[in-house]
This record gives C-alpha cells, sequence and structure tokens, in this order.
C-alpha cells in the first residue's frame, strides 16, 4: 500500500546502519591484528635448537644517530641469542633510512657493547624493506637454517619471506609495550593481504 506521498511501506529493505557496519569493520581489524601479533609472538624455537645465523632485522634509526626502541631491542636480543651458543654468526641487516648510518651498523656497534666481536658479526647494509632483508642476507650465510630476530607483529610476515630463500627459519621475537604492539600490528596487516595477493 502506498501512502499520500507515494512511498512504499510494505516489503521495504532496511539497509543495516553505517555505524553498524563500520563498528563491525572496526572490531574485524582490531582482533585480526591482535591475531597477526600473537601468532609471532608466540612463535619460538626449542632451547636445544642450533641455526646457521641469526638474522636481526633493522629498524629506524633516530636523528642522532642513535638506534630506535625496537632496533635496539631486536640487536640486543640477537646478541644474547649469540651469547648462548644458538648460532655462530650474527647477521644484522637494514640500510640507511631517514638518517644515518645505516641501521646494521648501529646494531652492529650495540652487540659489540653487548659482547659479540667483531669476526662473528656480518653486515648488510643494503636493504629497505623485510622482503630486501632477507635476499640480501642470504649471501652473507653459510648454510640453510637460520633464527630470525625481529617484532612480535612483524614475525609472521618475516618468516614467510625468508621462507623463500632459506631452507628452515626460525623465530625468536621480542616484545614492545602495548601502544607500541597495536600500532605496529595494525600497520603489518594489509602488508600481509597484500603479501598473500601477490602470492
Amino acid at each position: 500500500m502506498r501512502s499520500a506521498r507515494g512511498s512504499v511501506h510494505h516489503g521495504a529493505v532496511r539497509t543495516p546502519n553505517a555505524w553498524v557496519v563500520g563498528g563491525a569493520a572496526v572490531a574485524i581489524t582490531v582482533v585480526s591484528a591482535a591475531c597477526v601479533d600473537a601468532a609471532g609472538s608466540s612463535s619460538q624455537p626449542s632451547p636445544a635448537e642450533r641455526f646457521d645465523a641469526i638474522v636481526v632485522l633493522g629498524c629506524r634509526v633516530g636523528p642522532s644517530g642513535r638506534a630506535s626502541p625496537a632496533l635496539a631491542r631486536r640487536a640486543l636480543h640477537g646478541a644474547r641469542l649469540w651469547r648462548e651458543g644458538r648460532a655462530p654468526r650474527l647477521v644484522l641487516t637494514g640500510g640507511v633510512g631517514d638518517h644515518p648510518p645505516s641501521e646494521a651498523r648501529v646494531a652492529a656497534d650495540l652487540a659489540l657493547g653487548a659482547g659479540v666481536p667483531a669476526s662473528a658479526l656480518s653486515l648488510e647494509e643494503r636493504s629497505t624493506s623485510t622482503a630486501e632483508n632477507a635476499r640480501f642476507a642470504r649471501p652473507l650465510v653459510q648454510g640453510e637454517r637460520v633464527l630470525v630476530v625481529t617484532d612480535g607483529f612483524h614475525g609472521l610476515r618475516a618468516a614467510r619471506i625468508f621462507r623463500r630463500h632459506f631452507g628452515t627459519v626460525a623465530l625468536s621475537t621480542v616484545t614492545a609495550g602495548p601502544l607500541v604492539r597495536a600500532r605496529g600490528a595494525l600497520r603489518e596487516l594489509p602488508l600481509h593481504v597484500l603479501d598473500l595477493l601477490r602470492g
């Protein structure tokens, strides 16, 4: 039946409220990001497992040439794994970003200060992405077994990329505060989708 203004009252299709749809999309995104972080953070090698190299993934260097908190966490964790005897070589990756020196060079200074001798270090100073970290680290590793050090939210994607170049890839991730983890995981989510679309 039509009203005096000609509008249809019976059989009309109700569309979902835009606020409901938007809220659901946000919730799905947040949960997916949390899953990405949890999956990367929970992936740790067994204490007895040994590798050909520990590969520390680079991160930002500050304006003063000092390591960002993330880079410092990764470098010091990699040095600790080396001291535990997990691998004979520590490979530090990362080129020059917004500020020199290279991420690998800054990480190497931290590793030296943490007791790793220069003879055990290899520096990869060209990369500007995770894909390049893996590709350029490949010639520096004599073997197929690598232990990759990065933040938990980055671990899942990093492991997938490194498996294109190495036979065995394990993760030993570091953990930041809740806000950093949330921000990092949300940033990683679209990169996961792009990687999957590219195959």
